[in-house]
């Protein structure tokens, strides 16, 4: 490791470490709500759009059937999406041990490819969001 990059990494590894911390606290949040957010529109939604237009035979029309199956497939992708961001607990939490082992000095070429690409994908998830 280039010893500017091990200087710097040392004298802000408390705050970095701070701020690990902080991330996993916020997205514990995050995804406890945002859970809560997703279960709750997609009842509303499977009862508006999928349940009632069965029930109540406004299935006649080919452009109705159309459009309650899709959003049908619309509703049943909703798990998809939390399991990404459940996902991305467990990647904040693999970021922070990585950049432990990098501070020690103890993290393998894979590691490290491992950190950055985990890095990437969860500030790719952050802008989804």
């Amino acid at each position: 490791m280039d010893a500017a990059l091990k200087r710097e990494l040392n004298a802000r590894a408390d705050v970095l470490e701070l701020a690990f911390r902080l991330q996993e606290l916020a997205l514990d949040t995050l995804v406890d709500t945002v859970k809560e957010d997703i279960d709750t529109i997609a009842h509303k939604r499977r009862v508006r759009l999928v349940r009632d237009p069965y029930v109540s035979g406004r299935l006649t029309s080919t452009g109705a059937q159309d459009a309650w199956i899709k959003h049908r497939a619309n509703l049943a992708l909703l798990p998809n999406k939390i399991e990404a961001i459940t996902g991305s607990k467990k990647q904040l939490k693999s970021m922070r041990e990585n950049f432990i082992k990098l501070r020690k000095g103890d993290i393998s070429a894979v590691d490290l490819d491992a950190f950055t690409s985990q890095l990437t994908g969860f500030v790719g998830l952050v802008q989804t969001l």
